[in-house]
């Protein structure tokens, strides 16, 4: 399902209005964080909405929509860091937990304090209306990303025939590298890539390919030096 985020309305709202980014951002965001906003790689403040919505003179119907849209894909951002997490500790159980759970209404600066335990099931996040409630988390994710966790999760389980049915889908959807969803950064790609390296890594240990399984090591580890020291992508500004 295409869900035309909020930084595309944005976009559109301003160009309706016939106005330039520095003239809407200006005194609110910088110019160039303004751009990656509208591009989706940066998620305003708030009270940096808020500023915008009045400027576009949206209606308070109109503002609490998109400012609850925008807390979606905030969720997005702290999801992907939950799954890197999960990765990294080769927790199964939990990558799939997090990959099935549905969308939430908007957290209070409360739970956002919890948001590991929110993501995690040791927290209850707030129910959100009956439209978001069926949707999952997953959605918002990249189609190749999404197979990626799947199989990588799957292999940690030790279900391999899952973990290559995945990684195939990943591969072959036509959607799988196209930013569909927005904000597929530099960063999101590069962790994919370590992913996949690491259930390529389990596939051919399992089937006794040691030369390969080696070698997809060895790739995986070359993958994540590119990581180390990188930012969290994209930027949550809560």
């Amino acid at each position: 399902m295409r869900i035309q985020p909020p930084w595309e309305r944005l976009r559109q709202w301003r160009t309706e209005r016939g106005m330039t980014q520095l003239s809407l951002g200006q005194g609110c965001v910088s110019q160039s964080a303004y751009c990656h906003i509208e591009r989706g790689r940066v998620m305003p403040t708030v009270d940096s909405l808020k500023i915008l919505s009045a400027r576009l003179q949206l209606d308070e119907e109109t503002q609490r929509a998109w400012m609850a849209d925008w807390d979606l894909y905030r969720q997005r951002a702290r999801l992907r860091e939950a799954l890197w997490d999960g990765f990294l500790r080769e927790r199964g159980r939990l990558i799939q937990s997090l990959l099935t759970r549905p969308v939430r209404a908007p957290w209070t600066e409360e739970e956002v304090g919890q948001e590991v335990a929110v993501l995690t099931g040791t927290a209850t996040a707030q129910s959100g209306d009956d439209d978001d409630s069926e949707m999952l988390l997953e959605e918002f994710l990249m189609p190749f990303e999404r197979h990626i966790y799947w199989a990588v999760s799957a292999a940690f389980l030790g279900d391999f025939t899952t973990a290559q049915r995945e990684l195939l889908a990943g591969w072959m959807d036509p959607d799988s590298h196209a930013t569909i969803s927005g904000a597929w950064t530099q960063m999101d790609r590069e962790r994919a890539a370590v992913a996949e390296a690491k259930v390529e890594e389990l596939l051919n240990h399992r089937s006794r390919r040691h030369d390969a399984r080696d070698y997809w090591s060895q790739v995986r580890q070359q993958r994540g030096v590119v990581l180390q020291g990188g930012k969290r992508s994209p930027r949550v500004d809560d």
